[in-house]
C-alpha cells in the first residue's frame, strides 16, 4: 500500500469494505498516478529480482564443488 500512496493513489480506508461490497475500490487514481503505480512496481520488482539473483549466486558459491568424472575410466 506504501507504493501507491507514493504514486498519488488515494485511499479512503474507512470506504474500502463498502465500496468492495458494491463492486467499487475504495481508492481514488487518476491515470498519472495509476502510471506512477505501475513504474514503482516495476523497479521494486526488478530490485528483488536482481537482489534474488545475487543471493542464488552468493549460495551457489559457498557450496562445495564436487568433480564429475561421468563414470568414465
Amino acid at each position: 500500500m506504501s507504493l501507491a500512496r507514493e504514486a498519488g493513489i488515494v485511499f479512503n480506508e474507512d470506504l474500502i469494505d463498502q465500496w468492495e461490497s458494491i463492486g467499487g475500490r475504495g481508492f481514488v487514481a487518476n491515470y498519472e498516478a495509476i502510471q506512477n503505480f505501475a513504474q514503482l512496481v516495476g523497479k521494486e520488482a526488478r530490485e528483488h529480482e536482481r537482489s534474488k539473483a545475487k543471493s542464488q549466486a552468493e549460495e551457489n558459491e559457498r557450496k562445495p564443488q564436487r568433480s564429475f568424472d561421468g563414470g568414465a575410466d
